[in-house]
């Protein structure tokens, strides 16, 4: 499937659902049960569904903006004065918006999981939402949501783990970056001291030097954050379009009367 047909096909899917949540929605705040204090009090089983599926496309698109925004930090060092005033050098800021752009990517694998864990309605608490737990549900493991979370696992798997190392044990795994600014620490400590490095030392790792090969690690990381931005859309689309297709093939059979 190409990526124009991937996009029209969910276009379609988001603009279905969109319809059925206007008319239905409409159709029970006209109606006798609407309660204007407790909007959700006498609202049908289906349209709160249908509305909390929207949530949670809303929600999942929010954190693919979130791994642009990571993209557009990167290629910009703006205010380098003001940052490097306040001990934030170039590398520095490169591996922090490596490290929300891991902490994203997983946090769209735990919305997904709390979505399919409500539509699919396995019960499990959010606490317990968790892969382990979801694969004793049989309503789970016979879905297409399975795999397209066992997909999303094993795509982003590096990028996952080294979320929970960063998050658990402060680990950063980047020995590119590790390297860099460990030299570049050393530079911005002397000035930050008043300190002259002598000449062996600048001839051992010359800053200039240091910041080219800054440029480059930047260069990769744009290419990488560019990668993880065009595959996660894809995954994101493709459990919208499922989670859609569920919606009305399996929850609309006993569709509320809205009087």
């Amino acid at each position: 499937m190409t990526e124009e047909d991937l996009e029209s096909i969910y276009m379609y899917h988001l603009k279905i659902l969109t319809e059925y949540n206007m008319k239905y929605l409409q159709q029970y705040i006209k109606s006798k049960n609407y309660n204007e204090n407790d909007h959700h009090k006498n609202m049908p089983k289906n349209l709160k569904i249908s509305l909390n599926i929207h949530d949670y496309i809303i929600q999942l698109d929010d954190l693919h903006n979130d791994l642009k925004k990571c993209l557009i930090f990167i290629k910009r060092y703006p205010l380098r004065k003001y940052y490097e005033e306040n001990d934030i050098i170039e590398i520095d800021f490169i591996k922090y918006h490596n490290e929300v752009l891991i902490h994203k990517i997983h946090t769209i694998l735990e919305v997904i999981k709390i979505a399919v864990n409500d539509i699919l309605n396995l019960k499990l608490k959010s606490k317990n939402c968790n892969l382990n737990s979801m694969k004793t549900k049989p309503a789970f493991i016979n879905s297409e949501f399975y795999k397209l979370i066992e997909a999303y696992n094993k795509t982003f798997e590096n990028q996952i783990n080294h979320r929970h190392l960063n998050t658990h044990r402060a680990i950063y795994l980047d020995n590119i970056n590790k390297d860099l600014a460990s030299k570049l620490g050393f530079y911005k400590l002397c000035k930050k001291m008043n300190i002259e490095i002598d000449d062996e030392i600048q001839n051992l790792m010359p800053e200039f030097i240091l910041e080219s090969k800054v440029k480059k690690h930047k260069k990769e990381k744009v290419i990488f954050f560019n990668e993880v931005i065009n595959l996660s859309e894809d995954f994101i689309k493709k459990f919208n379009i499922l989670i859609i297709e569920y919606f009305f093939k399996n929850t609309l059979n006993n569709e509320a009367t809205l009087n």
